[in-house]
C-alpha cells in the first residue's frame, strides 16, 4: 500500500501536524482521522465545534479538497502542506 507524507496547518491550534496515510484513502476519511488525531494529541475536545463544516485546503494548489477524491485523485503526493479551516 502506497502511503505519502503530509503536514497538516490546523489554524485552531495554530501548529503543523506530519501525517503517514494511505494515498487510496478519500480526502473526507483523511480529515475526519486527521481531526480525531489532532483532538487527542492536544486534549482538547473544544478544538473543533461542528467538524461538517471545517474545510481542508491543499496550499500549493490554493483549493479545497472534493472529500469523494482519494488524496491521490486530488494531486496530494509526499511534502504537500494542507490546511485545516
Amino acid at each position: 500500500m502506497k502511503k505519502i507524507l503530509i503536514e497538516v496547518v490546523c489554524a485552531a491550534t495554530a501548529k503543523s501536524y506530519e501525517f503517514l496515510l494511505p494515498a487510496q484513502m478519500s480526502v473526507g476519511v483523511a480529515r475526519k482521522k486527521i481531526i480525531e488525531q489532532i483532538i487527542a494529541y492536544e486534549e482538547n475536545e473544544d478544538l473543533f465545534q461542528g467538524t461538517e463544516t471545517i474545510l481542508f485546503c491543499d496550499m500549493e494548489q490554493k483549493e479545497i479538497l472534493n472529500e469523494k477524491f482519494t488524496l491521490e485523485e486530488s494531486g496530494i503526493y509526499g511534502g504537500n502542506r494542507l490546511i485545516l479551516i
